[in-house]
C-alpha cells in the first residue's frame, strides 16, 4: 500500500510509519499513545505525517524547552515525573525544593506537540538551608557529545534495528540503554579479536577499543567521556608494555 498524499504532505498509516521509523507497530502505537511521537488519531487508527516523523528523528524544529524532574532517578518519558518548565528562557528556577535532596532533571525540545528524541539530563542537590535550584538552559555552552544521552534513532538504517528494539521491548528496557549495551559489547568483542590477531598486543587492542568508543560517540549512542578512562588505560598498558 502506498502512502497517501494530502495537500502535498505524505500521510502514513501505523504500519507504513513503523517501517519508516524501523520499529515494530506495537512500539510505535505505544509511543503515539504516550505522545512521544507526532501522530493523530483518526477514528480508531493512527495517522502520521512523514515530514513530522523526519523532524522528530532529527530533533530539529524545537521552539521551546520542556523539563520534567524526579527524585531518585531520571524520567523515562515526558509523563514520568513532574513538569517544572515549558518555555524559551535561558534558565529556570525550581523553587520549594527539599533541603539536602537530589533532583534529577530531563529536558526535551518541544515544537507544538512534537518532542525531540535527543534529551539532556542533569542532577542537582540542594545543600542544607537552600530550597531552590537554578537550571541553565544554554545547550550551546555544553559539549553535546561529552554527556549526550544515547540517541538510538541514528541506528535506524541498520538491518538489525527492529530486532534490537524488539529485544528491548521484550525486557522493558529503554532503547537508548539497549543500544549502548549492544555497542559496548561489540566494542569489547572487536578489541578481543584485534588482541588475538595482533599477536596479543595489548596496546593495539586498547587503541581499537578507544576508536570504537569514539565512533559510538559520533553515532550518538555513547558519551564521549567514556573514551577518557579507556585512553588512560591504553597509555598505562603502553607504558607497562615498553618497560624492560
Amino acid at each position: 500500500m502506498m502512502p497517501h498524499e494530502s495537500r502535498g504532505a505524505i500521510v502514513l498509516t501505523l504500519g507504513e510509519a513503523a517501517r519508516f521509523v524501523r520499529v515494530s507497530e506495537k512500539t510505535l502505537g505505544e509511543m503515539a499513545r504516550e505522545n512521544r511521537i507526532p501522530a493523530k488519531k483518526v477514528g480508531r487508527e493512527w495517522r502520521f505525517l512523514r515530514t513530522a516523523l523526519e523532524e522528530w528523528l532529527t530533533g530539529s524544529g524545537a521552539t521551546s524547552t520542556y523539563i520534567v524532574y524526579k527524585i531518585g532517578s531520571y524520567s523515562n518519558n515526558i509523563t514520568d515525573g513532574t513538569v517544572i518548565y515549558n518555555g524559551t528562557s535561558n534558565s529556570c528556577v525550581h523553587t520549594n525544593c527539599l533541603s539536602g535532596t537530589s533532583y534529577y532533571y530531563t529536558a526535551w525540545g518541544l515544537s507544538g506537540t512534537t518532542y525531540s528524541t535527543n534529551i539532556t539530563q542533569i542532577m542537582a542537590t540542594t545543600t542544607m538551608g537552600l530550597t531552590s535550584i537554578t537550571i541553565p538552559l544554554n545547550p550551546e555552552n555544553v559539549p553535546s557529545q561529552w554527556w549526550q544521552a544515547p540517541d538510538y534513532t541514528k541506528m535506524s538504517t541498520l538491518p538489525i534495528y527492529p530486532l534490537v528494539n524488539n529485544f528491548a521491548d521484550a525486557f522493558g528496557m529503554p532503547y537508548g540503554t539497549i543500544w549502548m549495551l549492544f555497542h559496548t559489547f561489540g566494542a569489547f568483542i572487536i578489541g578481543f579479536v584485534v588482541f588475538r590477531y595482533s599477536e596479543y598486543n595489548q596496546v593495539v587492542a586498547c587503541i581499537s577499543l578507544t576508536l570504537c568508543y569514539i565512533v559510538g560517540s559520533i553515532q550518538g549512542i555513547e558519551s564521549l567521556w567514556l573514551t577518557i578512562p579507556i585512553a588512560i588505560f591504553t597509555v598505562a598498558v603502553w607504558i607497562l608494555h615498553e618497560r624492560p
